[in-house]
């Protein structure tokens, strides 16, 4: 035992036995100023007391073990309230104590380090307990070996220390490694090179601090049955770094319980845990949770993560994660920054998100040279919020979407850069997409993918509820784009319950469905903005290339690109366009219609298939059906289908039906059935079909007009047909018309009608040009203009079956292979029939009533019997020609007047080489059924009008007043005279009668 004030340095080389109680083997137990070097090379065993104790001691000098000390119930090494120069357990010593091996304590002050280059076997291997202070370091040395029951090294009450550094081994059976608690105090760093095995390797509780940070460098192993590195109940440290291996039960590096870390928390090495790197229960981590380039995390849980209220900066992948559960995130808990991966995640269900409340202010972020693979969700965000989602490189989830938010909030957009691809290899149809928002997720931003989406059984992008029906469906604050490629069965971008889109959705890309739909918006959904398949924009779809469903809206719809599927643009089940349907590309409809609108649904501007535009469509280009309404219809594009061109049935336009392009289809060009036309009917364009426009019990409440340039073509049937009860203001032709059946038709049912006039300005070539039947009428005139032309293979214009109009007037041309008018005797026309231009063919106009025919034109009836029921007026400019054929062919005169003639202006004959009337015999000409006035300008009574077979004919004004012919000559046959007479009086009578 030293006295009082003895600087002497003691070694001992030899053997020290304490058996008393609490006696030390060396020691000083009373004050004293200055003590030297303490030396012991022999070996010290103590029952009770310690083997070295010194204890209020101004100065003591180094402090070593070169041999070996056993403390059976106490501390080796003991300094209480005392200044040391260093402590050293040398490679040779030996240390074995029930408490601690080398314990420092309150009061004391190590200038230089605690140091254990030999074996150290205690409770605590080295402990520094109270207010006291180490300058240097705690250092296990490369040789250094410490075997502890609860702590490897402690630090703890105030203690305040250089550094702590192992380059040696710790093993631990029931504690820690290295522990900081109750405001322990770490000036430099915390370090390991060597191995570390224990509970926890290395953990800071109870308000202590390391201002170095704490490091298990290159080479350091840490063995851990809880938590490699562990902080936790408001322990602070600058930095944590792993460029060593963490094998640990729990987690590799945990930060927990109000912790902080006011830089990096990263892994360079390896870590083997249930959790790789954690931030928990209010934890702050200043920089980042990361894991390096090179860096490698096993976890059987989580990768990387913050939750329970922590804080981080940003969460980093460089390295390589695989983890069971999930790659890396967020959970009720704030990162200030991103998250983000540029290396590898094998992440088990999830790669990397954030759930249950968390906020990430910044990014989720895939980078170029990041890979995740996922069971479930690549990136998810549930019921937390995110300042966005990007990905530029693989994602990849097997059984569910590749990108999900669920019940979340993404305060910017959601982004797959070109090159990027996201995959979704399977999992619940409509709920596993490639990028999926869900029971009511927010985008406040935009999505876009310029790379590559895909997904095996449901869609590329999707908005929805929870796939079922009970939940509300999502929103995008701005527009949903597509610039790259997405391939999925069910659709390619898809919106449904109740989901929104503020902004548009925009496709430049290309998108495959193998089975479903290019765009779906259905069930009560909402795009604010555009439906645009923009220039440059593929869609191929098994169904529809894009489609508004079951109560959806949309602002617009419009085509610049190319679709491809059994139907190309619908609009259908109650739902509303609020602008217009556009193309300016090319629809390929293979089954059924190239744009559609059916079951109630409206567009509330226009459809239109613009100049450049074409529709190629299996059955309608253009079809509205079932109770919709749209504005106008519109083509002056390119319109190939295999029935009709436009289709409208049990429909309304509000405005017009107008073609300026082409239609060419099997059947109609336009077909309106049961509907109604707010507007006209306008053609400036080309129609190519059987029948050209044909209105089927439906209403134009405007005009039918083919107008000026106008081509439309019939060559099976009608070019123009109203049928069963269909009607329209009026109809104009100021184009072409050719049709092998009518020109224009109103026949099939009484309530056919046209409001006003039937007119054409232009030119038919039809087998009839203008046909009413079957009770049809026009109230006002059918007029063929001055350079009108009807070209008429059978009638010009016919009346039959009870059909009726106000006037009939003609100033063009009108030419017919059989009658030029024809009104049957169940037909009316009310104001008469005035011809100021040509009639060429037979005139056959009876009526219900007597019609009367004025006629300051010309009228060429030629070889035929023609007949009007009531009066007949030519003036003065007016030309009445007759070509006459054999007398024999003749049952009546070549013109039956059924009222009274008034006649002027010229007749001529086209020839007199087959009428072969006998010297002698007389001919009626004109029979009257009334009076005569006037003769024709060109012939006086008895006026030469022709001559054949050596006789002249004469013309004749009888005073019964017909107009007749006579011969000059020789003398026919009696009989053909007297057979000729007959006939004609016959059938003067019979007409009259019949008036």
């Amino acid at each position: 035992m030293l006295t009082q004030n003895q600087a002497l340095n003691v070694t001992n080389t030899g053997s020290i036995t304490s058996t008393g109680a609490s006696v030390p083997g060396v020691g000083r137990t009373a004050a004293a100023t200055a003590i030297g070097d303490i030396s012991n090379a022999g070996s010290i065993s103590v029952e009770f007391g310690v083997g070295i104790g010194l204890s209020t001691v101004a100065s003591v000098g180094h402090v070593t073990n070169s041999g070996s000390i056993d403390a059976t119930n106490n501390t080796a090494v003991d300094v209480r309230n005392a200044t040391i120069a260093s402590i050293t357990n040398a490679a040779a010593g030996t240390i074995n104590a029930q408490s601690s091996g080398i314990g420092v304590w309150a009061g004391s002050h190590v200038i230089g380090d605690l140091a254990n280059s030999g074996t150290i076997n205690a409770f605590n291997g080295i402990a520094a307990d109270g207010n006291l202070q180490v300058d240097g370091a705690i250092h296990n040395t490369a040789t250094g070996q410490i075997t502890a029951g609860y702590d490897g090294v402690q630090i703890s009450s105030h203690a305040v220390i250089g550094s702590v550094i192992n380059d040696g081994s710790i093993n631990v059976t029931g504690g820690t490694g290295v522990h900081l608690w109750w405001n322990g105090h770490v000036a430099g760093e915390i370090r390991n090179n060597g191995l570390i095995q224990a509970s926890d390797g290395i953990k800071l509780s109870s308000s202590t601090t390391v201002n170095g940070g704490i490091r298990n460098a290159t080479g350091g192993q840490i063995i851990a049955d809880n938590n490699g590195i562990y902080l936790t109940r408001g322990a602070t440290t600058s930095a944590i770094t792993n460029e060593g291996s963490i094998t640990a039960s729990a987690a590799g590096l945990f930060i927990n319980s109000a912790s902080h870390v006011t830089g990096d928390v990263s892994s360079l090495g390896t870590i083997e845990a249930a959790y790789g790197i954690v931030a928990g229960e209010s934890a702050q981590v200043d920089g980042a949770l990361h894991n390096g380039a090179g860096g490698v995390i096993t976890a059987t849980n989580y990768g990387i993560g913050a939750y329970s209220g922590a804080k981080v900066g940003s969460i980093f992948n460089d390295g390589t994660i695989h983890a069971d559960i999930g790659g890396m995130g967020a959970s009720v808990s704030h990162v200030t920054g991103d998250i983000v991966n540029n290396g590898t995640i094998d992440g088990g269900a999830v790669g990397m998100g954030a759930i249950n409340g968390a906020t990430v202010d910044g990014l989720l972020r895939n980078g170029a040279t990041g890979q995740i693979a996922a069971t479930t969700n690549g990136i998810v965000v549930g019921g937390a919020t995110v300042g966005g989602i990007a990905n530029a490189g693989t994602i990849t989830a097997t059984n569910d979407s590749a990108i999900l938010a669920n019940a979340a909030t993404v305060t910017g957009d959601i982004t797959n850069a070109l090159g990027g691809a996201i995959t979704s290899n399977g999992g619940p149809v409509r709920a596993s997409s490639g990028i999926a928002l869900m029971n009511g997720a927010r985008v406040n931003g935009n999505i876009i993918s310029d790379g590559s989406v895909t997904a095996a059984t449901s869609s590329g992008i999707s908005l929805l509820g929870n796939g079922q029906g009970t939940a509300p469906g999502s929103s995008v604050g701005g527009d949903l784009v597509n610039t790259g490629h997405i391939t999925a069965p069910w659709a390619g971008i898809s919106l449904a319950s109740g989901s929104l889109v503020e902004g548009a959705i925009k496709n430049s890309g290309r998108i495959d469905s193998s089975s479903g739909y290019g765009i779906f918006v259905g069930n009560t959904s909402e795009v604010r903005g555009a439906i645009a398949n923009q220039a440059g924009g593929v869609i191929n779809a098994h169904d529809v290339g894009m489609i508004v469903s079951s109560s959806s809206t949309a602002k617009s719809i419009s085509n610049a690109g190319s679709i491809t599927a059994d139907r190309g643009i619908s609009v259908w089940l109650a739902s509303t366009v609020t602008g217009n349907i556009e193309n300016t590309g090319a629809i390929h409809a293979t089954g059924r219609d190239g744009i559609e609108l059916e079951s109630t649904s409206s567009v509330n501007g226009d459809i239109v298939n613009a100049a450049g535009g074409t529709i190629d469509a299996a059955q309608h280009g253009i079809a509205v059906y079932s109770a919709s309404t749209v504005g106008s219809i519109v083509n002056a594009g390119q319109i190939n289908a295999g029935h009709s061109g436009i289709h409208l049935l049990s429909s309304t336009t509000t405005g017009a039906v107008t073609n300026s392009g082409t239609i060419q289809s099997g059947a109609l060009g336009i077909e309106i059935s049961s509907s109604q036309v707010g507007g006209d009917i306008t053609n400036s364009g080309t129609i190519n079909n059987q029948l050209g426009i044909n209105l089927y019990n439906s209403r134009v409440d405007g005009t039918i007009h083919n107008a000026a340039g106008g081509q439309i073509t019939a060559p099976d049937h009608t070019a123009v047909a109203l049928t069963s009860g269909s009607s329209a203001h009026a109809i104009v032709n100021d184009g072409t018309i050719t049709a092998t059946g009518y020109g224009i038709a109103l026949y099939m049912g009484t309530g056919t009608a046209v409001d006003t006039d039937i007119g054409n300005n232009g030119t038919m070539n039809a087998g009839t040009g203008i046909q009413l039947s079957s009770g049809a009428a026009v109230t006002g005139a059918i007029r063929n203009a001055a350079g009108g032309q009807i070209l008429a293979t059978h009638n010009g214009v016919a009346l039959a079956s009870g059909a009726s109009v106000g006037s009939i007037v003609n100033v063009g041309t009108i030419t017919a292979g059989d009658t030029s008018i024809l009104v049957d005797a169940t037909s009316t026309v009310s104001g008469g029939i005035t011809n100021s231009g040509s009639l060429t063919g037979t005139l056959d106009i009876v009526g219900t009533g007597l019609i009367d025919l004025d006629n300051p034109g010309t009228i060429d009836i030629g070889q035929s019997m023609s007949r009007v029921s009531g009066d007949y007026t030519q003036t003065d400019t007016g030309i009445f020609k007759v070509t006459l054929m054999n007398v024999a062919n003749y049952l009546f005169a070549p013109m039956l007047v059924g009222g009274d003639a008034d006649i002027d202006g010229q007749l001529l004959f086209g020839g007199f080489d087959q009428f072969n009337l006998a010297i002698g015999s007389h001919f009626t000409l004109f029979n009257i059924a009334g009076t005569r006035a006037g003769l024709f300008s060109n012939y006086g009574q008895g006026a030469v009008v022709g001559s054949a077979n050596g006789g002249q004919y004469r013309i004749d004004y009888t005073v019964e007043g017909d107009i007749q012919l006579y011969a000059q000559g020789d003398v026919p046959e009696p009989g053909t005279l007297f057979l000729l007479g007959l006939g004609a009086l016959g059938f003067r009578a019979r007409w009259r009668k019949a008036g």
